[in-house]
């Protein structure tokens, strides 16, 4: 299975387009997988498990921190 880098779903994260994501371990390795707000499953390149841990801590407070962000319109 072909993946995407685990900073494009972390900048995805970051704009608001991830509304889910979870690690799935792969052997020695893991993949972050991650939900978009249109409901595409994205799946990353298998990574090192503490890598992957990071990256993974990233996505979820971006996640959290989402709705706090004020826009001017």
């Amino acid at each position: 299975m072909e993946g995407v880098d685990l900073l494009q779903i972390e900048g995805l994260a970051m704009n608001g387009k991830i509304k889910d994501a979870w690690v799935e371990k792969e052997g020695k390795l893991a993949r972050l997988v991650a939900i978009t707000t249109d409901g595409e499953k994205i799946v990353s390149v298998p990574e090192e498990p503490g890598v992957v841990a990071k990256s993974f801590f990233i996505v979820k407070k971006y996640i959290e921190w989402g709705p706090l962000i004020v826009e001017n319109r």
